[in-house]
């Protein structure tokens, strides 16, 4: 990553916190959270310290901000599809694409996650990443009531059915951490689409 000059620093100006965000998810997944140092990620993202302090307090503000800005755009995606248009399986299918598309956009900040939930301790800041994933769950669970009620889908336990997609997409997500996926976002709808075939309810 190229190191803009430090004079590019302006306060206000979002390019610059993103360079921020982009330093850090950078060294907080090469060389670990607690390794890494705020004069390392300023320098990275070629700005002084007190403009880090100035968007995040600290490191550990850094950290959160960078974690939870994924899950912040989640809820509206969560906003939309509760009283979006269209049937509820098309809804879900959208909120699948929605987030498969959010973590393609964001899939440095993925590693990271993935690195800090299933690696050693590295002495980072409390996330609830589980109450983050049964969140997501619980939506889908919401959205395949309504699809049983809407006789789209059978009788089933919609918290089983939700965990079915969301099994899904994070198998969808994992493939991309792979040298050559072979699952795009297509594949994931074919996937879904079988689900969909086997527990929907015959015209």
């Amino acid at each position: 990553m190229a190191r803009p000059k430090k004079n590019q620093e302006s306060p206000g100006d979002p390019g610059v916190r993103n360079r921020l965000l982009k330093a850090a998810v950078e060294l907080f997944t090469t060389k670990g959270y607690a390794a890494t140092t705020v004069r390392q990620i300023v320098e990275h993202a070629g700005v002084s310290a007190p403009v880090l302090y100035y968007y995040f307090k600290n490191k550990e503000g850094l950290y959160l901000e960078l974690i939870s800005e994924p899950f912040a755009r989640q809820q509206e995606f969560y906003k939309r599809v509760g009283s979006g248009d269209g049937s509820p399986v098309t809804r879900i299918f959208e909120l699948c694409d929605d987030l498969f598309d959010l973590y393609m956009e964001t899939i440095d900040v993925a590693r990271l996650m993935m690195a800090i939930y299933f690696g050693p301790p590295q002495g980072a800041p409390n996330f609830e990443f589980d109450e983050q994933c049964q969140e997501i769950t619980g939506v889908f669970a919401e959205l395949v009531k309504e699809a049983i009620t809407a006789g789209e889908v059978r009788e089933g336990d919609p918290k089983q059915i939700a965990w079915a997609i969301s099994s899904i997409i994070n198998s969808a997500y994992m493939e991309q951490m792979s040298p050559q996926p072979q699952m795009n976002k297509v594949g994931m709808r074919k996937v879904l689409g079988l689900l969909f075939t086997g527990i929907g309810v015959s015209k």
